[in-house]
């Protein structure tokens, strides 16, 4: 019976939470981004590259036991944090909600000292297989009282991460209360469905005459050929301010995210001399108020690509960027960017802009009007790079000003690249991006390459 629900496409909205319920209980097949996590973990098994964790300061006056409980309750209210991952008798790799699965939460109690010692041994990598890919511990010392969590990057996104203060909050201010509901397993139920509609074979074949069957150029060729993956990060702040970045919006009719795509995708061709490039990024995929209070991970990785012709006008090269963004966020349930990637080996860079100011000095959160500060935690010795190469960019507050800059971070895998090749590119990105924000629409690219 709970099987003939992933096969039956006729179930109203209205049994929404049934769905849920029932689906909890079937193997899933992972997704295309899980499994891209998972091959990538496997590739580096002993690192900490999709460890999502915090640790949470709490002052003394927080009700521990209290606290304790909120917490408790938020992994009730929250499936995927009791996920369990293994191999059934096909051999597929399957994804299960196991209630219980964590480890009890206890309160342990702990001097100043003592705390601190423990600290830094907190984050661990995760066994992949038939083991919690979460943890959390609750201490209290005399003066504080912390908070641990780490979750493997299989189970959840980034965006999932403000669920945390918000339900641990409300359920601590109200224990009485429950969080939203999660429809992770109605979700999953609902792609099961659409990957066998009509529209998911346009997507298909749309990804198919766009994408495939041309020599893509999407990331600067490695200056080693190695298996090691060591992780190297560059950040620059620019010069750029958000005061253009806005402008140009207005100008272009042109989102800022989608600004850095093109500027990407122009960067790959000056930087290689080739016409044919290609970038990828990250889309939510929250596209109504139910999958907001998922916490689970949704994201998807969109390709974007261009056949570039150095006469096209500004305009006109914005039209097929958010045309092919329009296509694609429609067709978002066919994964032709995961389908296609090989473990380190053909990933595209991936370009992402963090919209809103990011205070790089800020590390106080707030647990629905209960103050949290966030506390470091070393984790050095075991990180890995997570792809050979991404590129985010947020805006950083401009002291005394009312405007912010951009500042550029670029995660890659400095087992394959040079220091000075990341350098080198960023330097083009930076200067094609402030060519393209001050660029008006009826210039040609050929104006900004040169």
């Amino acid at each position: 019976m709970l099987q003939s629900i992933m096969d039956n496409p006729n179930i109203n909205l209205q049994n929404l939470d049934e769905i849920n319920e029932l689906s909890k209980f079937i193997p899933h097949r992972l997704t295309a981004f899980q499994t891209k996590i998972l091959d990538n973990q496997l590739y580096t098994p002993d690192s900490i590259m999709w460890n999502l964790n915090k640790l949470f300061r709490f002052n003394s006056e927080i009700d521990a036991s209290r606290l304790k409980r909120a917490v408790q309750k938020f992994v009730y209210c929250h499936p995927a944090l009791e996920t369990r991952i293994f191999i059934d008798q096909n051999g597929e790799t399957m994804q299960q909600y196991a209630p219980g699965f964590l480890k009890t939460l206890e309160l342990e109690k702990v001097s100043e000292d003592e705390f601190s010692k423990i600290k830094n041994s907190l984050i661990q990598p995760f066994q992949m297989f038939n083991s919690p890919l979460s943890r959390i511990r609750l201490f209290k010392t005399p003066n504080y009282v912390y908070l641990f969590m780490d979750m493997h990057h299989i189970l959840l996104d980034g965006t999932s991460g403000i669920l945390v203060p918000r339900d641990i909050g409300n359920l601590y201010n109200n224990l009485a209360a429950n969080c939203p509901t999660d429809y992770l397993f109605a979700n999953m139920w609902q792609d099961y469905q659409n990957s066998k509609t009509e529209k998911y074979k346009e997507a298909k074949e749309y990804y198919s005459e766009k994408y495939e069957n041309c020599d893509w150029y999407n990331i600067p060729t490695p200056d080693f050929s190695t298996r090691k993956n060591k992780a190297g990060e560059y950040t620059f702040l620019t010069e750029i301010t958000t005061t253009s970045v806005r402008e140009a919006e207005r100008r272009c009719r042109m989102t800022r995210a989608r600004l850095a795509i093109a500027a990407n995708l122009l960067t790959l061709a000056k930087y290689s001399g080739k016409s044919n490039v290609l970038t990828t990024w990250i889309f939510n995929n929250r596209t109504n108020k139910i999958k907001e209070d998922i916490l689970g991970l949704l994201i998807k990785e969109l390709p974007v690509g261009i056949k570039l012709d150095k006469s096209t006008t500004v305009s006109d090269f914005f039209k097929d960027i958010n045309g092919q963004i329009k296509k694609t966020t429609l067709y978002v349930d066919y994964d032709y960017v995961l389908l296609n990637e090989s473990v380190f080996s053909n990933d595209s860079i991936e370009i992402n802009y963090q919209s809103g100011t990011f205070d790089i000095n800020s590390n106080e959160i707030d647990f629905a009007g209960n103050k949290a500060t966030i506390i470091p935690i070393a984790q050095e010795t075991k990180l890995a790079a997570e792809a050979r190469m991404e590129i985010d960019i947020f805006e950083v507050p401009c002291e005394g000003k009312n405007y912010s800059n951009l500042q550029i971070r670029v995660l890659y895998m400095s087992s394959i690249y040079k220091k000075e090749t990341i350098e080198n590119y960023v330097d083009l990105f930076q200067k094609t991006l402030k060519k393209l924000i001050d660029a008006s629409p009826s210039d040609t690219l050929d104006s900004i390459l040169n």
